[in-house]
């Protein structure tokens, strides 16, 4: 117990420190400011605690259980789940008005709901259906297509940090 508190507290450090290697300083007209800008730091910080603790107590333990299924159910789920996630790529992609990731998005999704068993199976991706690859968009992307700046950074509860941007196309 005492090695894996060592290996989390190396774990958070590293992470932390490569977070922190991303923050740049804001220019102004008499040069590089000493002030950063974090609008949000003290919500961050509070939020960076809680997923961790998220992290220790349900996460872990559940990610050790997914690591001792078979590898049968576990690729279905996953298969099934992308699948499910497929009108929303399609969605994004009418969005950003992009007609080729649109069509590919449309096809995969049609042939593994009907040869896939519904999604189970990603079929898709064989040679006898062409090798199509899953393609995922998000909302954010969609901002980012029509001009929308990154904004400031966030951490969101669960799912990590995020820009302010991203985090409203999640």
């Amino acid at each position: 117990m005492n090695k894996m508190f060592k290996i989390n507290n190396i774990l958070i450090f590293l992470y932390l420190l490569t977070i922190s290697s991303c923050v740049s300083l804001n220019n102004s007209d008499e040069g590089v400011s000493d002030v950063l800008h974090d609008p949000f730091e003290e919500t961050n910080r509070t939020v960076f605690d809680f997923n961790n603790k998220l992290d220790d107590y349900f996460f872990k333990p559940v990610a050790r259980g997914w690591r001792k299924l078979p590898e049968f159910p576990k690729n279905n789920i996953a298969n099934l789940a992308e699948t499910a996630g497929a009108p929303v790529d399609l969605a994004n992609a009418a969005l950003q008005l992009d007609a080729n990731n649109f069509g590919l998005i449309l096809r995969r999704f049609l042939i593994n709901i009907t040869f896939g068993l519904g999604g189970m199976y990603d079929v898709a991706n064989t040679p006898e259906f062409g090798n199509i690859k899953s393609r995922h968009e998000d909302f954010g992307q969609t901002l980012a297509v029509h001009g929308v700046s990154d904004g400031p950074y966030i951490m969101l509860p669960i799912f990590g940090p995020s820009s302010t941007r991203d985090a409203f196309g999640r």
